[in-house]
C-alpha cells in the first residue's frame, strides 16, 4: 500500500511508535469523530475545509499503520531516515545498525473476558481465576489462570484489562 515517506503517521494519530494495533484502531476512531466532514455542521467553511484535510489525513495514516506489512516497511523507512539524520552514526558500529533496523516491539494486545460474578460477590468483593490461552512468538499455545480482584463495592460492567497479555503475534 502505498504511503507517504515525509508524514510522520504516529504523530497524525498522536501514537507511540510502539502501540499495538487495537491503539491505532481506537486513535482513528476518536479523531475520526471530530474531524469528519459530517461533523463540522455550523462551523465556517476555511474550517471545514481544514478539517476535511486533516481527516484525510487521519485516513492516510490509519490505512498505513493498521496494516501490518505496510507498518513494518513504514517503520523501517522512518529508522533509515533517523540514522541518516543522525549526524553522530559511524558505519564502524555495525551492531547498532543493526539493532536500529529491528522493528520495534509492539504491546501485545490487551485480554477482555467476561466474567460472571454475583451480586453477592461485587457487595463483599472477592478474587476470580480467569483461563486464558495465549499464543506465544513461536506459535506456541501457553495456558495461564489471571487473577481477578474484584474490589468490594465494585459495579456491574466494571471493566479489568489484562495488559500486555494478548496473543504475541498479534503485536508483531
Amino acid at each position: 500500500r502505498p504511503f507517504s515517506r515525509k508524514k510522520n503517521y504516529y504523530e497524525v494519530l498522536e501514537l507511540d511508535r510502539a502501540c499495538s494495533a487495537a491503539e491505532v484502531r481506537r486513535a482513528f476512531r476518536r479523531l475520526s469523530l471530530q474531524f469528519h466532514p459530517d461533523k463540522q455542521l455550523g462551523k465556517s467553511d476555511e474550517e471545514r475545509r481544514w478539517a476535511a484535510r486533516m481527516f484525510d489525513e487521519i485516513k492516510e495514516a490509519h490505512e498505513c499503520l493498521a496494516h501490518e506489512p505496510t507498518r513494518r516497511e513504514y517503520d523501517q523507512i522512518l529508522r533509515a531516515q533517523e540514522l541518516a539524520a543522525d549526524v553522530k552514526f559511524s558505519l564502524d558500529d555495525i551492531e547498532a545498525v543493526i539493532r536500529a533496523a529491528q522493528p520495534p516491539r509492539r504491546h501485545a494486545a490487551p485480554v477482555y473476558r467476561d466474567v460472571d460474578v454475583t451480586i453477592f460477590e461485587l457487595h463483599r468483593g472477592c478474587v476470580k481465576h480467569v483461563q486464558h490461552t495465549r499464543v506465544e512468538a513461536g506459535g506456541r499455545s501457553r495456558a495461564l489462570t489471571l487473577t481477578l480482584n474484584v474490589v468490594a463495592g465494585a459495579a456491574a460492567g466494571d471493566e479489568y484489562i489484562f495488559r500486555n497479555m494478548g496473543d504475541a503475534q498479534a503485536c508483531g
